[in-house]
Parts: C-alpha cells; structure tokens; sequence
C-alpha cells in the first residue's frame, strides 16, 4: 500500500499499478482524495485476509566462490573513493601474500 499526492498522482498511481505486475505481491496505490480512514481500513481488511500468516524472508544467498578454499578475503580499512592507487603498491601480490600469511 501506498499514498501517493502532489499535481501528478493520477500518473504516479497508473505507473505503480502497470509496473507492480512483475512483483510477486499486490501493490495498491491510493491519492490524496482517499481518506486516511478509508486506506487504514483497507490495510485492516488485508492483515486480516492474511489469516495470521507472517512475513518469512528468504535465506541468505551468497556466490558458490565465497566459500570456495581458494577465495582470498581482504579487509578493507579506511576505504575513501580515490584512494586505492596510492595505497596499494605497483605490484600488489608480496602484500596479498603476506595477509594470507596472518
């Protein structure tokens, strides 16, 4: 659920109807004209027809490579935009080596 206002929520509401299609769950999209009543009734009515089913999220998912043995894991300290060349050397393998050393 959504309430959308301003000079162009008839369009907001329209573009959030025809894109909801590719989720998996309902969206609905409501204008300033409905009523807060009116909205906070409708949400009552759908936590209702939800019979007591809670949200589960999904498990985490993480790329086969992660825990593969030959995977090198780096922390990162003090990362600043920019500032990766001057931190690490021309040839950056001797300072891998020894990290995977520790």
């Amino acid at each position: 659920m959504i309430r959308l206002g301003g000079n162009t929520e008839d369009r907001a509401v329209e573009i959030l109807h025809r894109m909801s299609k590719v989720l998996r769950a309902p969206v609905e999209g409501y204008r300033k004209t409905d009523t807060p009543a009116f909205i906070a009734a409708r949400f009552a009515e759908l936590v209702t027809d939800a019979g007591g089913k809670k949200w589960k999220p999904r498990s985490p998912r993480m790329p086969k490579f992660v825990k593969d043995p030959s995977a090198t894991k780096l922390a990162v300290k003090m990362a600043v935009p920019g500032s990766t060349p001057r931190v690490w050397p021309e040839d950056p393998r001797p300072q891998l080596k020894r990290i995977q050393a520790d």
